[in-house]
């Protein structure tokens, strides 16, 4: 959500621009829109990460009363990432071209007409400026959900937790052509495998399989899910969503955030599409998911998916606690134009980035 601030070109000219974010329909954002990552607003554009690298805890047995001896929990090992917060900055130029046409007299307005015709203009504009951030901000939270956070200009790694945490992600494969293989089952195990390996937490409410569309329809008409299809997208997996649509995870909430399909197997295990694509500067586009490959997301484990935003680069923002976007306009300048800018600096990673599974489909 954007936060005002005071325009540091002009401390009189401030623009508010929250009602405007919250109403812009955003077509990103099953990753970084839905409560899956926890955003923590720091002071400082650098900051350590202590990660966890015990498991949750150990039993202790009975004691001695008489002797008032006692256990003590196992030690914590945590380590220490320390990163730069990246920053992202979006400027555009407003015109007098701009209003051309659409005002008879601009010296016949009163101020308060003039503020609202230079208002729409900048709203308008920040919408489409807010459509490009969002993009950014979604692609980094798929990125990071996969253990590595990325640039979203070219790809390039910019965090990777895989490695500077020394762990080696998951994998597991979904072997379409045997015969022998349950679906069911194999989703058990699976989200057997990675609540084991959980180590804040043993509860994995929801495991989501992100996959291509092509992916989802061998899986939905494989021979051991075909007989039990139509009970799966009527019965009780649908209902039981029907009763958590308060929560953010929700099939309503995923859908109206760009996933395309839901298939709940009914068991905490779900495969989603998100056939949304990204578009870099230089006009490539960035699929999330590649025919034969998926990985999952975890929705309600405590801890596992964190994002920090850091304050605005500017005198007045020192020392304050950081938002996820920053917007600001100057003032008219030489009679011709003015400024809209839009800033952020957030960044997303996995404390166990080992949990991203990576799953190798065959059909």
């Amino acid at each position: 959500m954007a936060q005002t601030i005071v325009n540091p070109l002009n401390s009189s000219r401030f623009i508010d621009v929250t009602e405007s974010f919250e109403t812009v329909a955003y077509p990103y954002g099953a990753f970084s829109k839905t409560g899956l990552y926890t955003v923590e607003p720091v002071t400082q554009r650098t900051v350590i990460a202590d990660v966890t690298m015990t498991d949750y805890g150990k039993m202790s047995g009975f004691n001695s009363v008489r002797e008032r001896d006692a256990d003590r929990t196992a030690k914590t090992v945590q380590k220490a990432v320390t990163f730069a917060i990246p920053h992202m900055k979006l400027v555009e130029s407003i015109t007098y071209e701009n209003f051309e046409g659409r005002v008879a007299n601009f010296n016949g307005l009163t101020d308060a007409e003039r503020a609202i015709t230079i208002n729409d203009e900048t709203l308008d504009r920040l919408e489409r400026m807010s459509l490009t951030m969002t993009q950014n901000h979604e692609y980094m939270a798929v990125e990071a959900a996969k253990g590595v956070l990325r640039d979203p200009r070219d790809g390039t790694a910019y965090l990777d937790m895989v490695a500077n945490l020394g762990v080696v992600r998951l994998t597991e494969t979904l072997d379409l052509t045997s015969s022998t293989l349950d679906i069911l089952a194999w989703a058990v195990a699976l989200k057997t495998k990675i609540q084991r390996a959980n180590k804040v937490s043993p509860v994995v409410p929801v495991v989501d399989i992100v996959v291509t569309n092509a992916d989802l329809q061998a899986i939905s008409t494989h021979a051991s899910i075909a007989p039990l299809r139509a009970n799966l997208i009527t019965g009780t997996g649908r209902a039981g969503l029907a009763l958590a649509q308060d929560l953010l995870y929700s099939e309503t909430s995923l859908t109206a955030h760009g996933v395309s399909q839901v298939f709940d197997l009914g068991n905490g295990v779900r495969f989603i599409t998100y056939p949304n694509v990204f578009t870099r500067q230089d006009g490539t586009n960035v699929e999330v998911t590649t025919d034969g490959k998926g990985f999952t997301v975890l929705r309600g484990v405590r801890g596992l998916y964190k994002a920090v935003a850091a304050p605005a680069p500017y005198f007045s923002q020192l020392g304050a606690k950081g938002s996820e976007t920053y917007a600001w306009r100057t003032p008219i300048q030489h009679d011709q134009h003015f400024e809209v800018g839009l800033e952020s600096s957030v960044a997303y990673y996995m404390t166990q980035p080992e949990l991203s599974v990576d799953v190798t489909i065959t059909k």
